[in-house]
């Protein structure tokens, strides 16, 4: 059925179907009816083929612009706002699919579905000749904006429209825009005074105003999903979509002037198509900021977002604007987040594009060599590093969303918090303090500390109590992130008596990551940045390090627990540097105490101790700093052991303790009653409990030990007899000697005396040839062998 209505479609050419808007209304609801699965039931070429068709049918049948941009007048349209819905909606679902995402990503058709976004109903100043537009922008008159809309609608879309009928419909829309957030934007005092010739009041007589046409927010949204479903899957469209051939990024800031007006849905896509366009080193970033004011509209946008998720919060039926009657928290909090993450990309990119420019136009007016600006510019772009105090005006709503927003629950740490966080880690900690010391607390907020009443899961100390109660509360809500995120996924389950001796949690363990996979959140994505800026915070001002080091490093810390085993945020931040699983988050978490010590290492031991620091130190280079030679001491005077961090124990501790006073016969009988108890347990069946001994005869062990030994004792006496064997051989030969000596020795005294001599001449060369190395007995020993033999 759906391939009958596509070729039934596509078989009239584009000027009969936009002529036909019934019979074309009917096709184009057959084909929404049937969602994805009908379109996707035909080949990526026919689907290719319609989404052309729809996209010229509805740039002809849209009609034309009339006046300036932002009134919403249109003439000559052809098709109703049922119509151009029903065609939008196929548009969305074929933007989708393969084949039809494609064609939606030439810049001709990102400018067709530019053309059916309306912006909020507003008033616009009259422009009447040349001479009263302002000076460096180009006006538009009806007859320009005419030109280009006929252009866009009647071209098919494999043309191209000229740059200078799209330059007509941009300059109207930046004008606009600067006269609207002129009017309304800036809450600084010397921008309200630099407005005030510029700005017509809202009853004044001398100008005239035009007042736009009511917004169709339906079309508008269906063509933002549009728009922004095809530059999610066509990367290549992006860059193209924020010049100003397009205009996309103008729509987008437009979109977000003016945030009272505007549903929610409608900013959130208005901001992913602002996020679309700041990505990366866009061009469009510098004239964001310099030439729409982006950063002044972010600002007023997201302290209107804070003020309906409050509105809402107090109140679900809350309808005090369209914003706050539109949208249901969720769509509030998706907004915002958005609106952050487009922040956090003018914050990453405009101060290196704006630094890059200044050092390139200093080189030329120095007459430099061609090369020297590209190198300069080069060496200064490193993302984090720059700021621009343009970025100013956006840093209030920034704390305002950590300060003033309900925390989430029950993970603690959620969008827009983490995008807010992204983004302060671009700000000087100089400009964030200054903030948050001279900012006076709103209604229904409180944000000088004075009665933060904010609690840890597990107190610290006393002092530690006191100080977090008594500090700015975004000091206070920082700390209550990481406390509550470290509680919630490094919190085990250990008893109340606890009393120190293991650790309460394992930040390897698989639960930890099996929990934040429930929870949907990646926790090194979402940990490391609080404790980055945590850091940030505490190394780059001495106050605001003095305030987070009386909450979490206390002067009367317990010290009768060693630090990596207690059971609150401190603990955790210590046991999170020894983690092997998250080694961002580690890193995080020991560059954070590293700061809270002054940068020193050694200090960092002797108040922590050396082994819970080691593995970071390790990790940093900074091993050898070693805890000083002198023994460190708590606030109660006693002596803390610089490896553990804990107290020394005393005698008496020492003696309360059962095991010490346990002699080695006690603590044997001890275990064998527990393996008794053992045994028993099994025999129950409640549970199986094997005997270690057991365990290692049925392993095997002690039969292959057993063996081994066998072998050795075997060698060792095979060795040993060999070794007595040649001892016996060596004795009998010397014995066999000593008993021939003899013999000749008594023939030799039983003989003549020349018969002796004679005798004795032959035993004497008897002698030295039969064993000339031998030792020779002495001659008494002989003549007593010679004798006794005789006398036998």
């Amino acid at each position: 059925m759906s391939a009958n209505t596509i070729r039934d479609y596509l078989s009239l050419p584009s000027s009969a179907r936009v002529d036909s808007p019934a019979q074309a209304q009917q096709w184009l609801d057959a084909l929404a009816s049937g969602g994805i699965s009908a379109l996707g039931s035909v080949s990526d070429s026919i689907r290719s083929k319609l989404t052309t068709a729809i996209l010229n049918d509805i740039g002809a049948a849209s009609g034309k612009r009339e006046g300036d941009y932002l009134l919403n007048i249109r003439s000559d349209v052809r098709w109703n706002a049922n119509t151009r819905l029903s065609a939008l909606k196929v548009l969305k679902e074929l933007s989708r699919l393969p084949g039809g995402s494609a064609p939606l990503g030439k810049p001709e058709a990102l400018r067709i579905l530019l053309q059916q976004v309306d912006f909020p109903k507003q008033r616009v100043r009259r422009l009447s000749s040349s001479a009263s537009k302002p000076a460096g922008l180009s006006g538009i008159s009806s007859q320009n904006v005419a030109a280009d809309a006929t252009s866009a609608n009647s071209v098919p879309v494999a043309s191209t429209s000229s740059a200078s009928a799209s330059g007509y419909s941009l300059g109207s829309i930046a004008k606009t825009l600067r006269r609207a957030v002129s009017r309304r934007g800036s809450q600084q005092s010397e921008r309200n005074a630099k407005d005030k010739d510029t700005s017509p009041s809202s009853d004044s007589t001398t100008e005239e105003y035009d007042m736009s046409d009511d917004p169709d927010w339906p079309i508008t949204d269906m063509a933002l999903r549009c728009l922004n479903n095809a530059l999610f899957l066509n990367e290549d469209a992006r860059l193209p979509f924020s010049t100003e051939d397009v205009g996309g990024g103008h729509v987008a800031v437009a979109l977000l002037a003016r945030p009272e007006d505007t549903p929610a849905d409608i900013l959130f896509l208005g901001a992913r198509l602002l996020f679309f366009s700041t990505l990366f080193e866009s061009p469009f970033n510098k004239i964001a900021v310099a030439t729409l004011n982006a950063v002044r509209v972010e600002a007023r946008c997201v302290d209107a977002l804070v003020k309906a998720s409050l509105d809402k919060a107090a109140d679900r039926n809350a309808a005090s604007s369209v914003l706050v009657a539109s949208g249901a928290p969720a769509q509030l909090n998706t907004a915002l987040s958005d609106l952050l993450k487009a922040h956090f990309n003018i914050c990453l990119y405009y101060p290196r594009l704006a630094d890059a420019e200044a050092k390139q136009q200093q080189a030329e007016e120095a007459d430099t060599q061609s090369s020297e600006p590209t190198k300069a510019a080069e060496a200064t772009a490193i993302v984090g590093e720059a700021f621009h105090s343009e970025l100013l005006e956006m840093l209030p709503p920034l704390i305002s969303v950590l300060t003033t927003l309900p925390l989430p629950s029950p993970v603690p740490l959620m969008p827009p918090f983490t995008h807010a966080i992204a983004a302060l880690l671009n700000y000087p900690v100089t400009h964030v303090k200054s903030q948050i010391t001279s900012a006076k607390p709103k209604s229904g907020s409180n944000n000088s500390g004075a009665a933060n009443k904010a609690a840890l899961t597990a107190p610290i100390s006393p002092t530690s109590s006191a100080a977090l109660n008594t500090a700015p509360k975004y000091i206070s809500r920082l700390i209550m992130f990481a406390d509550l995120m470290l509680a919630r996924y490094f919190g085990g389950a250990s008893s109340a008596a606890d009393d120190g001796r293991r650790v309460p949690e394992d930040a390897d363990a698989k639960s930890v990551q099996q929990k934040a996979s429930s929870d949907g959140i990646e926790l090194e994505d979402t940990l490391e940045p609080l404790l980055l800026l945590l850091r940030k915070t505490s190394s780059e001002d001495a106050d605001m390090r003095a305030t987070l080091c009386s909450i979490l490093l206390p002067s009367d810390l317990d010290r009768s627990v060693a630090l990596d085993r207690r059971s609150d945020v401190l603990g955790r931040l210590v046991r999170l540097m020894s983690s092997v699983t998250l080694p961002r988050s580690a890193r995080a978490a020991g560059e954070l105490l590293l700061s809270l010590c002054d940068a020193d290492a050694k200090r960092m031991t002797e108040t922590i101790g050396y082994g819970p620091c080691a593995g970071f130190l390790m990790n940093t280079g900074l091993a050898s700093a070693l805890p000083s030679g002198v023994a460190p001491t708590g606030a109660n005077g006693r002596t803390v052991d610089p490896i553990t961090g804990e107290y020394e124990p005393t005698e008496e501790e020492r003696a309360l303790d059962e095991i010490d006073r346990m002699t080695d016969a006690e603590k044997e009988a001890e275990a064998e009653r527990l393996f008794v108890l053992f045994d028993r347990l099994n025999k129950t069946g409640v549970v199986q409990v094997r005997h270690p001994m057991a365990a290692a005869h049925e392993s095997g062990r002690f039969e292959e030990i057993e063996a081994q030994t066998a072998q050795q004792e075997a060698e060792r006496q095979e060795q040993e007899d060999q070794q007595t064997e040649r001892d016996v051989e060596r004795e009998m030969a010397a014995h066999k000697r000593r008993k021939e000596e003899a013999k000749l020795r008594a023939q030799k005294l039983a003989q003549p005396k020349p018969v002796q001599a004679e005798a004795a001449a032959r035993v004497d060369a008897a002698v030295e040839q039969q064993a000339p190395a031998a030792a020779i007995e002495p001659v008494e020993a002989v003549e007593h062998d010679a004798r006794s033999e005789t006398a036998q």
